[in-house]
Parts: C-alpha cells; structure tokens; sequence
C-alpha cells in the first residue's frame, strides 16, 4: 500500500485517518437474536438484495484494535485502538447467497467510522455505552449463570436502541455464523461530470477468526430510533435469545461480488 491509503494525504503516510490493512480486532459483544417483520425490514435494502430469512442480529460491543503493524499505539495513544459499535444485521439473498448484511452501525470514533466506510459498512458517529466485567467487582468479576448485562446507542437527542440481556448459560457457538459472510455496499457518488460513482457490494475478507466465552440468556430489545435513524422498519416480532460472547478477526480487505 502507499502511504496515502486515505487522507490526508502527507508523504509520510502517519497522518492518514485510517492506516493500511490487515486490521486486528478483539471484541466484547452483547447482542440479541430476533425475529423481526420481513415486510418491514425490506425497506432498509438497496433494490439488488432481498431477505433470505426473518431473523436479525442486534449488538452492542468494545472493539481492542490494530491496524497494520502499528502496535505500539496500544501504550503510546491507546485511544487510537479502543472504539465502542453498535449494529443492526439482516440475513440476505444475493444472486442465489446468503449473507450478513448490515442496515445500521454506529461507532464513537471518526477513524473507525472511516475505516468503516472504506470497507463499505454503514458506520455512523454516535454515544454507545455497554456492561463491563472486572475480576475484583462482586458479583460481576466475570460472565456468570444469572448477571445482566445491558447497554445503549444514543445519536443526537435520541437513545436508539436498548439491549438487556440475561445470562442463563453457557454456548459453544453464535447464530451470527448461520448468516453467511459479510457483504457490505461500497457507495461513493459522483458529485460532477466525469467522476466515477461507485456502487458495488464486496464480500469483507477476514482471516484467524475465533470466539470463546459464549454465554446464551434472555434478552430485551427496546428500539425507538431518531430523526436521522430509520429503525421504525426494525419490528421485533420475537426474542429468540440474548448473548455474551467475545471475538478475535483479521480483516485483510475486500472482494468484489457485484458491480453495477
């Protein structure tokens, strides 16, 4: 990659928003898994995509992040590898696939919302607040049978959405892996004559993924949306679980599925 992988643009390469891939990642998740009205949720797709089934993925999480080598970030200016997110995914139908396919993210830093949209996810700014475990807190040293964990995505004047989940017992998987890959829309638009506007959904290629400490509960979902949020079109019609788990990815870049 050359040193101007995003603005701005030096010859140094140190002030670009987002640095190069690989981007590692390791995540705390709270999330719910529901049944929500397909005749509603159809209308948070672009027109080439279609709903392969009923079933949504709502989630809040805390990301510990790298991008490329840069690990000394991690002591130097730890705020440059922590970010909170937030997301809403649809199981969907692309030329004959399935796929994870996500309406909604949010994030509460600007590189990671860059970084977002350069892979093609969604991603706006917003307030994200979740549980969090300590070894020496009573009662909550770590994920247990019977502990709630919870927390909230706020955008300008509204809280958007509201997770509580209960745990009741320990997993060895999500249902986020019946999904299917991730596909996201890479959307650019021209804003002048002879610019090129991109439009074309890309597959997100990850490597060494791995989950552990899945624990499965209860789970309330309270969504209300906002001004600049659509998520009237999320209609939970039913909870079928609540979720704790944490996940370790790679994310090396993307790959073409459909130009158009």
């Amino acid at each position: 990659m050359s040193p101007g992988f995003t603005p701005p643009i030096t010859r140094g390469g140190r002030s670009a928003i987002v640095p190069p891939p690989p981007h590692t990642y390791a995540v705390d998740y709270i999330a719910a898994y529901v049944r929500v009205d397909p005749a509603e949720a159809e209308n948070l797709l672009p027109p080439e995509l279609k709903l392969a089934d009923d079933v949504a993925w709502i989630y809040i999480s805390e990301f510990v992040s790298v991008s490329g080598d840069q690990w000394d970030l991690l002591y130097q200016d730890p705020e440059y590898t922590q970010y909170r997110e937030g997301a809403i995914a649809l199981k969907v139908a692309l030329n004959g696939n399935t796929y994870l396919y996500f309406p909604f993210m949010w994030v509460d830093r600007d590189w990671a919302l860059m970084r977002g949209y350069v892979n093609g996810y969604p991603k706006k700014l917003a307030r994200i607040a979740m549980s969090r475990t300590h070894p020496l807190l009573p009662g909550y040293e770590e994920p247990r049978e019977g502990i709630r964990m919870g927390g909230y995505v706020a955008r300008g004047g509204d809280v958007l959405y509201r997770l509580v989940v209960t745990l009741r017992e320990r997993a060895d998987r999500v249902p986020l892996a019946d999904f299917g890959p991730t596909l996201t829309l890479r959307r650019f638009p021209a804003t002048g004559e002879g610019e090129a506007d991109v439009y074309e959904y890309v597959t997100v290629v990850r490597t060494s993924g791995r989950t552990s400490d899945v624990w499965r509960g209860d789970a309330q979902v309270d969504i209300a949306g906002g001004i600049n949020d659509e998520l009237g079109y999320v209609k939970v019609r039913e909870v079928l679980g609540g979720y704790f788990y944490r996940s370790h990815f790679r994310i090396e870049g993307t790959k073409l599925v459909y130009r158009r």
